[in-house]
């Protein structure tokens, strides 16, 4: 297997990224999140891939949660807060849980910012989004075509992005890192 050519394809899809809307999105989470939280969701790889983002958005003093769509249909909406922002997480953005999960918050009169992290770029999640990220849709780079590989790149390299612009215009420094993240190794670093 020619994994150099692999790692070519997936580079060619991460550099057709859009990026003109990835500052969009971090001015509104510094500029007018204001007291509410960042509530992350999707379904599978996507969800995973939510769920590392909220935590990577608390280690910088952001508070986030993951929210599994399917268990906020059991109760999880009463931890939505009318200040909240919604982050949704889906490669094809017609993942009907997610849509459903809108279309509750909606019945419970949040009218609440949502924005979303797409591979498909028109896709009825998009259409629901008040900024939508679309990587597009890309060749996944295993043998059947089919298993999220590219497409789990494209999307962690968007939260890297986002994660990264954060950083920057919060002017978030070392010492206030390590106030947030005291401990493992980064701690450890940080404390030198």
């Amino acid at each position: 297997m020619d994994f150099k050519k692999l790692i070519e394809i997936e580079i060619e899809n991460l550099r057709k990224i859009p990026t003109e809307k990835i500052e969009i999105l971090i001015d509104y989470l510094i500029l007018e999140l204001g007291d509410g939280k960042i509530i992350t969701s999707g379904i599978g790889k996507s969800g995973d891939l939510a769920n590392l983002f909220s935590k990577r958005l608390c280690s910088l003093g952001i508070p986030s949660f993951f929210i599994h769509p399917v268990e906020s249909f059991h109760g999880d909406l009463g931890m939505v807060g009318d200040k909240d922002v919604i982050i949704l997480f889906s490669n094809s953005g017609e993942t009907q849980e997610l849509l459903k999960f809108i279309d509750h918050l909606k019945e419970i009169d949040f009218m609440l910012p949502i924005f979303s992290i797409t591979g498909k770029i028109d896709n009825p999640i998009s259409k629901k989004s008040r900024i939508s990220i679309n990587f597009g849709e890309v060749k996944e780079i295993c043998p059947l075509g089919i298993t999220p590989t590219t497409s789990i790149t494209c999307t962690s390299l968007i939260c890297d992005l986002i994660i990264s612009g954060i950083v920057y215009k919060k002017d978030l420094t070392k010492e206030k890192y390590l106030k947030i993240h005291p401990g493992g190794k980064i701690g450890e670093i940080l404390n030198k």
